[in-house]
């Protein structure tokens, strides 16, 4: 049970490095649109901008962000569950008598 936490635990580790992979250029390109935007008008006007025409790559960014710290917490869930149960296993091994 505790390999397959372990495994499980590396799958969301890297599963989270891939969401990490996407989400960064998503921001940036959300970041450089408003700062293209902002440097004719306001912060107001980006902001608008960014509300009404790039919505989609903001909610896009919004769910890659969100998805990397959920996989990164369940990764690390269950790699300290797989240690967890690892330790309960060398300490069961050592109480128990060999003849």
């Amino acid at each position: 049970m505790g390999i397959k936490q372990s495994m499980a635990g590396g799958g969301a580790r890297l599963l989270s490095i891939l969401l990490l992979i996407a989400a960064i250029p998503c921001t940036v390109a959300v970041l450089m649109a408003v700062a293209r935007v902002s440097m004719v008008g306001s912060v107001g006007t980006a902001l608008i901008f960014l509300m009404d025409e790039m919505d989609d790559l903001l909610l896009a960014a919004f769910f890659l962000w969100s998805g990397v710290a959920v996989c990164r917490y369940a990764a690390c869930v269950l790699q300290s569950k797989a240690a967890l149960y690892a330790q309960n296993k060398d300490e069961e091994a050592k109480l128990e008598p060999t003849e």
